[in-house]
């Protein structure tokens, strides 16, 4: 059944992705989820030493923030991203 998640493309080499065939299935995944499993523990990783990172996503799921506290914190988000220097 196909999915309606969002798509992130990566070059790799050839050799990684035959191992990672090999790490999936090993894991009884195929290589989109082992890929995801991957993603989901760097990231947790990484929040567990910087604290949780702050996305659209997570602003809007806010229980406790009114809807123009929402809106305003998005603008900003999306607006400092834009205007980001580049490094």
């Amino acid at each position: 059944m196909p999915s309606n998640l969002p798509i992130i493309k990566a070059n790799t080499t050839h050799e990684n992705i035959s191992k990672m065939r090999v790490i999936a299935s090993a894991n009884k995944r195929s290589v989109a989820k082992e890929l995801e499993w991957l993603i989901e523990k760097h990231i947790e990783e990484y929040e567990r030493e910087h604290g949780e990172i702050e996305t659209m996503v997570t602003i809007a799921a806010d229980k406790d923030m009114s809807s123009a506290d929402k809106i305003k914190k998005s603008f900003k988000m999306g607006f400092e991203k834009v205007n980001k220097p580049n490094d």
